[in-house]
């Protein structure tokens, strides 16, 4: 077997000229192999690339930092209100403010607001200055209650779940505590304000010159009301005169035997010069 038997192999060779791309295939041009400048994002888009087509059916999930997109400080969610949710405790002389600041979704905001709500109706009304400033946190939180109920219900932008909202407040026994300003206010206006009994006469003013008064109290704390001067048991008191504002018995006259003082509060509406025919 002779060489001339096999078939002649030829050699293909592909001349490459330096400059020139192999057939069928173009070089990118220098703009798209250019460095983005100091500072830019490295992987934002081209602004001549087609951009990928967009799935209608794709929950709603915007970019972080784009547009007006708030997102929950707990949980992440979205939409989120940026506000702050206040309460108040006081006792005896010590009283503290608390707050906590936002953004809150529509279930955080709620469990936050019913939480420091709640706190603030048991434990804000037991100082002095608590007693003012309990109202008063207790109408702030109106503010941020408003905005967070406007909030849709959230969306999940992280693995952690919103708060639970927990019950309303007022399905709550907590709620009971809004009678305290009533009560508070009730015992002043009762401490600070006379006996109906010393104004029982209907001139509202108290008993008068010729009228005759018991005593229906006792010797520490007397409490006069107006009678007929024609009962006997006890026989009553006769009004010889009245002073007015002022607790001084010395412009009563020498035949009255006993000098009461009506007051409101500190301050003395007038005082009674009577005659007790039961005196020797």
């Amino acid at each position: 077997m002779n060489r001339s038997d096999f078939p002649v192999a030829r050699r293909a060779t592909c001349i490459n000229v330096r400059g020139l791309p192999p057939h069928g295939l173009t070089f990118p041009d220098e703009a798209s192999l250019s460095m983005p400048a100091h500072g830019a994002n490295p992987f934002a888009a081209r602004p001549d690339a087609t951009p990928a087509p967009s799935d209608p059916n794709a929950p709603p999930t915007p970019p972080y930092g784009v547009g007006e997109v708030v997102f929950c400080r707990f949980c992440g969610s979205f939409p989120a209100a940026e506000t702050t949710v206040r309460g108040h405790r006081g006792f005896i002389i010590v009283m503290s403010m608390e707050h906590l600041n936002g953004p809150f979704c529509r279930s955080c905001g709620l469990a936050t607001f019913r939480k420091m709500t709640a706190s603030t109706l048991k434990s804000g009304w037991w100082s002095i200055g608590s007693l003012l400033l309990a109202p008063l946190t207790l109408l702030w939180n109106l503010i941020p209650y408003a905005r967070i109920r406007r909030l849709a219900p959230p969306v999940p932008g992280s693995p952690v779940l919103p708060m639970q909202e927990g019950k309303p407040l007022t399905r709550r026994p907590v709620i009971l505590w809004l009678l305290m300003p009533i009560l508070i206010a009730g015992f002043f206006t009762l401490a600070f304000l006379p006996d109906d009994d010393d104004d029982a006469s209907g001139t509202g003013s108290g008993p008068q010159v010729g009228q005759c008064v018991s005593d229906a109290g006792t010797l520490d704390k007397p409490k006069l009301k107006v009678v007929p001067c024609t009962s006997t048991d006890p026989q009553p008191m006769k009004v010889m005169a009245r002073l007015e504002d002022t607790a001084d018995d010395a412009g009563c006259p020498t035949m009255a035997d006993i000098a009461y003082t009506m007051k409101r509060g500190s301050d003395p509406l007038y005082t009674l010069c009577l005659l007790d025919p039961n005196q020797p």
